[in-house]
């Protein structure tokens, strides 16, 4: 057994110990996770889909093109530019039942090995996609984002001097990804219209915003898609991934501790285990509070609360404030 079949197994048995106890959201969200676990090993294991995800104008269909060097996807005035997701496939694999799992359209699947490319392939099995601007105002623009984020293996933000430290990105998406540090890379692009020194305070005011959402251990690289700067670094790394083969089990090792710490909060279960001892596994922490006791006596005090909300009444036993009586 692997350490995410250990970890996954222990999320099973806590959501299935704690379901009486946290919100009916929360047991969805846990049991699409372990079924999405089954699927994605189902889709190859092999592979590594990595998600370029930005904003408006931020240049990430331009940093698309230059790490495929191929003219891909779409660039030019009119935004969004992407309609829908684009599929580069490095190598000659078959990739076919994860792009299917993945939702991409038959029509913007593309190998990095054709005709048109003579430089042989030094990533085989990594699966780059370009996803639609995650602020667009198209409604299936922003579902395709969501749906694609919560998939891919390993998520490239690509942001701009301009739009760094927008709330939009890091409230909606970079602060729910706490213990996933290490398939995040956040992408300064745009790094020619600043000076050098201005590119390393940008850099390094962006690494003090993820620190705050969580995610200070991500990547943080600057970047040029007109000019070339940091894209072979950034091409360099998603090449490591996708001979590692690790991304797509370490991305649902994370989603795993993740919610491991929704569920201990929804249980408003402390951080440490009954013995005293500090945890340093989200999953354990779960499961080394729910002893019957507890589980009990929670569903006592659930069932209380529930009671008196309907009665708009406290229930005999319940600490009750009487008046004092006048002589």
């Amino acid at each position: 057994m692997t350490d995410l079949d250990a970890r996954l197994d222990g999320l099973r048995t806590a959501v299935e110990a704690a379901e009486r106890f946290i919100s009916p959201s929360l047991v969805g969200t846990a049991n699409g996770l372990l079924t999405k676990a089954g699927e994605r090993s189902a889709a190859g294991s092999e592979l590594t889909a990595v998600a370029l995800a930005g904003s408006t104008g931020s240049g990430k269909s331009s940093l698309f093109n230059a790490l495929t060097e191929l003219e891909l996807a779409s660039t030019g005035v009119k935004r969004p530019t992407t309609l829908t997701t684009t599929a580069c496939v490095y190598g000659d694999v078959d990739a076919t039942q994860l792009l299917d799992w993945l939702g991409i359209v038959a029509t913007r699947r593309l190998s990095h090995g054709s005709p048109l490319d003579e430089r042989p392939d030094d990533a085989p099995g990594l699966v780059l996609l370009d996803l639609p601007d995650h602020d667009s105002v198209v409604t299936a623009h922003r579902d395709e984002v969501e749906r694609l984020t919560a998939r891919a293996d390993v998520l490239v933000w690509v942001t701009d001097p301009v739009k760094y430290a927008d709330a939009l990105l890091h409230v909606n998406y970079l602060r729910r990804l706490t213990h996933h540090d290490a398939v995040v890379l956040v992408v300064l692009n745009q790094a020619d219209q600043l000076a050098p020194d201005d590119v390393d305070r940008c850099a390094a005011d962006l690494s003090r915003l993820l620190d705050e959402d969580g995610v200070g251990g991500a990547t943080v690289l600057a970047t040029s898609a007109m000019t070339g700067k940091g894209v072979d670094v950034l091409r360099d790394r998603l090449v490591a991934a996708a001979h590692e083969k690790r991304a797509a089990s370490e991305r649902l090792g994370a989603d795993s501790a993740a919610l491991a710490d929704r569920i201990r909060a929804e249980l408003d279960l402390g951080p440490e285990r009954r013995t005293g001892e500090p945890s340093t596994d989200a999953d354990d922490v779960v499961l080394a509070h729910l002893h019957l006791d507890q589980r009990e006596q929670a569903l006592t005090q659930r069932r209380r609360h529930e009671a008196e909300a309907a009665l708009r009444w406290p229930l005999p036993g319940a600490a009750v404030e009487v008046p004092p009586t006048q002589d």
